[in-house]
């Protein structure tokens, strides 16, 4: 797809493609490679984008975890504000768009972005804009990205307090983000459970809605994350997806107990048998020879 930087370099960034348009900064997210062969994403947004650019590189400079897109550079480009961070595979927006979800796949996907979630949290930092397209998957992981939304202890003009509370994607905001209430976690969990919600049934959850699955824990997942009155925090879902792992695991440890018992039972009952037939034989033989 053209784009106004195909035969651009950005900050030694060449083969610059176009990933998507960027319209809060009225510009675009490319994909370039250096001369090390690095391929990277490039948010690059219009002259007068330069506070929106920077606070979303300054917010993600702030964090370091495997689940959150790195900040790996900022600067200007014949002054087009940009900024660097690592390019992953499609957006689980583009996963679910010819069909749902595994529910043992969203599982992991919800762990993933959780723990993202407990970290931005602890730094004091709300993302305010979970959604598909804001995760990003490869062969083996999940990454939360954007964080252009974000609501930061250090930049109050990007508070949903602000003259627009209505940053982020309506359709997985909770009724309090809507109304334009100071941000807390619990606006984060809401959306990534409509997102899991939406990648399970590849649709938005009505209320009240139905189970998204027949898988009984993320069910209950989903609706902890997403009901007023389940978790606050990050942190409370992770400890309950730990629990169910460990649950899980004694499931599976007592199943193999007990396979490993039946296989040394049918061991000691074949052995026994063969020696039966074996002690039958030998008498047999020394009838013959007598």
């Amino acid at each position: 797809m053209k784009h106004p930087y195909e035969h651009t370099t950005i900050a030694g960034y060449t083969n610059l493609t176009l990933i998507a348009r960027a319209p809060s900064v009225n510009g675009h997210l490319l994909c370039g490679t250096n001369n090390l062969g690095a391929r990277r994403a490039i948010k690059i947004g219009a002259s007068g984008a330069e506070d929106k650019i920077t606070h979303e590189a300054r917010t993600l400079a702030a964090l370091n975890h495997p689940h959150i897109t790195p900040y790996i550079a900022h600067g200007t480009h014949h002054d087009s504000p940009y900024f660097i961070t690592a390019a992953h595979g499609q957006s689980l927006a583009e996963r679910t768009k010819t069909q749902p979800l595994y529910p043992q796949e969203t599982l992991r996907i919800a762990r993933h972005i959780l723990s993202a979630l407990d970290h931005a949290h602890t730094h004091g930092i709300i993302h305010c804009d979970i959604k598909p397209a804001h995760i990003l998957e490869t062969n083996t992981t999940h990454a939360l990205c954007d964080f252009g939304n974000a609501n930061t202890p250090c930049d109050l003009e990007h508070s949903l307090a602000s003259d627009n509370p209505f940053l982020g994607s309506a359709p997985y905001m909770s009724p309090a983000q809507q109304r334009g209430e100071k941000p807390i976690p619990k606006f984060d969990l809401h959306a990534l459970g409509t997102t899991l919600y939406s990648a399970l049934t590849r649709a938005i959850p009505a209320h009240p809605y139905q189970k998204p699955c027949a898988h009984e824990p993320l069910a209950k997942l989903i609706d902890r994350l997403i009901h007023e009155h389940g978790y606050t925090h990050a942190r409370e879902a992770l400890d309950d997806l730990a629990k169910l792992d460990r649950l899980q695991e004694k499931a599976l440890a007592e199943e193999n107990t007990l396979l490993r018992e039946r296989i040394t039972k049918t061991s000691k009952e074949t052995a026994i048998h063969w020696i039966g037939y074996a002690a039958a034989g030998a008498a047999a033989l020394t009838h013959l020879l007598r």
